[in-house]
C-alpha cells in the first residue's frame, strides 16, 4: 500500500509549480539550475510511486483472480505471478525509500 505518511499530493503540486517556473524565460541559469535539479529528483519520486502503485494494483487483481479461480494450473500461474509482482513492488519500494533518505543526507 502506498506510504500514507508521504503527501504525495504536495510531491505532484511542487512538481507542477517547479515545472511552470522552469519554462519561464525569466529564469537566471542559478536558479534554472536548481529548480531543475528539484525537479528531476521529484520527478523520480513520483516516478517510483506510480509504480508502486501499478504493482499494488496487480497484487490485488492477482489476489482476486486466485481466489476465484478452481483450475490448478491457473492457480499455479497466479501463484507464480504474485511471487514477482511482491518481489518488484518491495524492490521498488525499497529503491524509493534509498533514494528518499539519500536526498535527506545530502541536504544535510
Amino acid at each position: 500500500m502506498s506510504d500514507p505518511l508521504i503527501a504525495w499530493d504536495d510531491i505532484q503540486k511542487r512538481f507542477d509549480e517547479l515545472s511552470a517556473q522552469a519554462s519561464s524565460s525569466t529564469l537566471d541559469n542559478n536558479t534554472r539550475h536548481v529548480v531543475q535539479k528539484e525537479l528531476s529528483y521529484l520527478s523520480t519520486l513520483l516516478s517510483r510511486q506510480k509504480e508502486i502503485i501499478r504493482l499494488e494494483q496487480e497484487r490485488t487483481s492477482l489476489e482476486v483472480q486466485l481466489a476465484e479461480s478452481t483450475d490448478p494450473e491457473m492457480i499455479e500461474l497466479f501463484n507464480d505471478e504474485l511471487v514477482e509482482v511482491v518481489s518488484s513492488f518491495n524492490a521498488e519500494h525499497k529503491e524509493l525509500e534509498k533514494i528518499m533518505f539519500s536526498f535527506f543526507l545530502n541536504r544535510f
